[in-house]
């Protein structure tokens, strides 16, 4: 490939319009530290890390319920690989964004019957993909590829973990982009007797297929949510750390492609590690020196970490995965006041008030951006019930 072919299709990119589409939250707050949301129509992959009970699910479910309420013809495929993904909370949140847009466009006010119809008909749009592994993460991404019209490039050997490409009979399946000897296309022509039936064939197949992509071009899947990377990869990696990011890193690629070449939003969601013989950030009697030391003793894969002293967790998979993220949030929790930090980590002069307990609130910060300028971007929000996103 040319490189002016390249500069061309990057260029023509950033003049179009719809590459600036934003997907927000609903949360004020959270949609001014990522200057209007997570980019849409230009591709690409953004990350949220975070431990439990941080807001991430929460976060990607708002994100979720946005794109769905921008166009009534963009659809969502939810990839879920721990078996959690919970329909019925999403379709709170569906009911909550709905009514704070009916409130916001109109004075009347719509029944909760109305709502839940209109939040159910929303859900159609949704598809959820159960995996089970690494080798399902990869076909479910092969068989989302197929739908979107895209070739399928990713040929790789059964039994190596990534993917068999088995067929129904259960032969392996190997997708060829081009002949690579011209003597296998005569061995071809020779064994065949009818080549004129077989073009009849061909232009029956290509019709057929030109009808299915006219189809499924109605439905425009725009948005890919993976639920979480980190529960697939992990054992991946630890089985073996080498190989395993060998296959993350393909398959990073593969997902870059796609998010790329059909203008996708790709939200991945990933936990949080914490590095051995550290306290938690919600123990109580973490003393300032304590937090100051694990972060001394970070590990040196680590390259992408907190702002905030106190917060010593950083985004699981290694410092390879990072890499090929366009956008990397972090999300963690920390004390609400300056007296609710000293009621957890004291007050410096090694005393440990505990007397009342303390408050804390989730903060989102920007750790990585490849396009933008929204490094070390940050703010403070709470979860009410589960499904809005407050600020702090």
């Amino acid at each position: 490939m040319l490189a002016c072919n390249l500069f061309r299709g990057f260029g023509n990119g950033q003049r179009d319009p719809t590459s600036k589409i934003r997907v927000g939250t609903g949360c004020a707050v959270i949609d001014d530290a990522l200057c209007g949301g997570f980019s849409h129509a230009l591709g690409g992959i953004s990350c949220i890390s975070g431990g439990s009970g941080t807001g991430k699910t929460t976060i990607a479910l708002n994100v979720l319920a946005s794109h769905l309420l921008a166009q009534s013809s963009w659809h969502v495929a939810v990839i879920d690989t721990t078996g959690t993904f919970d329909v019925v909370r999403l379709l709170d949140v569906l009911i909550h964004r709905l009514r704070a847009q009916v409130c916001s466009e109109s004075t009347s006010v719509a029944s909760d019957e109305e709502l839940a119809k209109r939040a159910e008909g929303l859900l159609e749009r949704v598809r959820i993909m159960r995996v089970f592994d690494f080798t399902g993460l990869m076909e479910a991404i092969r068989e989302l590829k197929e739908k979107l019209g895209e070739p399928n490039r990713m040929v790789v050997e059964h039994g190596r973990g990534i993917g068999s490409g088995r067929t129904e009979s259960g032969c392996n399946k190997v997708t060829r982009a081009m002949i690579p000897d011209s003597e296998d296309e005569d061995d071809e022509m020779l064994l065949d007797p009818s080549p004129e039936k077989n073009l009849d064939g061909l232009e029956e197949t290509l019709s057929m297929e030109s009808d299915e992509v006219t189809k499924e071009a109605e439905n425009l899947l725009k948005m890919i949510v993976i639920d979480n990377v980190t529960h697939v990869a992990g054992p991946t990696l630890k089985k073996n750390y080498v190989q395993g990011q060998a296959f993350l890193t393909s398959f990073l690629r593969e997902l870059t492609y796609l998010s790329r070449e059909n203008r996708l939003g790709v939200i991945l969601l990933n936990t949080t590690v914490t590095p051995r013989d550290v306290p938690s950030e919600k123990s109580e009697g973490t003393m300032p020196d304590q937090t100051n030391a694990a972060r001394e003793n970070l590990p040196n894969c680590i390259n992408q970490h907190s702002i905030f002293t106190s917060t010593t967790s950083y985004p699981a998979l290694g410092k390879t995965f990072p890499y090929y993220l366009d956008v990397h949030v972090l999300l963690s929790s920390l004390p609400r006041t300056t007296a609710n930090a000293v009621n957890i980590y004291g007050s410096g002069n090694g005393r440990i008030s505990a007397t009342k307990p303390a408050q804390l609130v989730n903060v989102l910060e920007v750790l990585a951006d490849r396009w933008e300028a929204r490094i070390g971007h940050w703010c403070s929000f709470t979860i009410e019930k589960g499904v809005e996103l407050l600020p702090s």
